[in-house]
């Protein structure tokens, strides 16, 4: 009976060993893939962070476009109005106004090619 009690025993100790050994394991695992779950976020937080501020640079560099593109159009306008106005305070013979339309005409279409290559840029 009493070496029944000691193998009973012996085997208690060993599963109990056994037990702790596995939740020791299991523990380890666990640390482990919480670790890597931490390390996941904050590089999923620094994509995140570097895709605002990609957002960011597009937005500003947009309204830097809008900018410069109303700049250029209000520069175009206020040559083509000077022209104009140039047209209007000269009063000339039929040939000279056909020169003069002639070279508006020719202003006109140099501004235009300026227009788009500014707008290229």
């Amino acid at each position: 009976e009493k070496e029944q009690v000691a193998t009973l025993t012996q085997e208690v100790a060993a599963q109990k060993a056994s037990r702790e050994e596995a939740v020791r394991t299991l523990k380890q695992v666990v640390t482990k893939q919480g670790e890597e779950v931490v390390m996941q976020q904050q590089e999923a937080d620094a994509l995140l962070q570097e895709g605002e501020a990609a957002k960011r640079g597009v937005e500003i560099a947009a309204a830097n476009l809008r900018r410069r593109v109303e700049d250029i159009r209000r520069s175009h306008e206020d040559t083509l109005r000077n022209h104009k106005t140039e047209l209007e305070n000269v009063s000339p013979s039929h040939d000279e106004g056909e020169d003069i339309n002639n070279r508006t005409l020719d202003a006109g279409v140099i501004a235009a090619k300026q227009l788009l290559h500014d707008l290229s840029e």
